[in-house]
């Protein structure tokens, strides 16, 4: 959930805004450390929520929708602290029913990806699929997660 201002021209926009997020999960079951080195699998906690976090966001847009132009999203739209608070792309429109979008994640981790997306009657459906190069977390680092691939669906509504 978020609010936003916006600045939207033809050649460019800007978005400055506030984003709420908070999760929650269904813990079945959780690890106990019962002494001496040993754990137990025990009944979990049931439905948990994180602690909600808002966080600052900006949206700028160089180039006018038709044609390629550059995003840059902080905080923004499919934010994930797996991937990094800064997210580039270059999107393509290719037909009018179809954008490709190329990116990539920096700061926190580095990491590229291709979106195709398909789009119609304000409809867009995209499938974004790429490499994280690294993670610098050093807990995910510890897990052997160095290279890795992801993919993740989109379906948006634009009125």
């Amino acid at each position: 959930m978020g609010v936003f201002l916006c600045y939207h021209m033809k050649w460019y926009a800007t978005d400055l805004g506030i984003t709420v997020i908070a999760r929650a999960y269904d813990e079945k079951y959780r690890t106990k450390y019962t002494g001496g080195g040993f754990t137990e699998e025990v009944k979990g906690r049931g439905l948990i929520w994180d602690n909600p976090k808002v966080y600052p966001n900006f949206y700028l847009r160089l180039g006018a929708e038709s044609i390629p132009h550059f995003t840059l999203d902080i905080f923004r739209g499919d934010y994930d602290a797996r991937y990094g608070i800064i997210q580039t792309k270059l999107i393509i429109p290719i037909h009018s029913l179809f954008t490709m979008k190329v990116g990539g994640y920096l700061y926190k981790t580095n990491a590229f990806f291709l979106e195709p997306t398909v789009n119609w009657e304000g409809i867009s459906v995209g499938f974004k699929f790429g490499s994280i190069m690294n993670y610098r977390n050093k807990h995910i680092e510890r897990t052997g997660i160095v290279d890795s691939f992801f993919y993740a669906g989109s379906v948006a509504y634009q009125w």
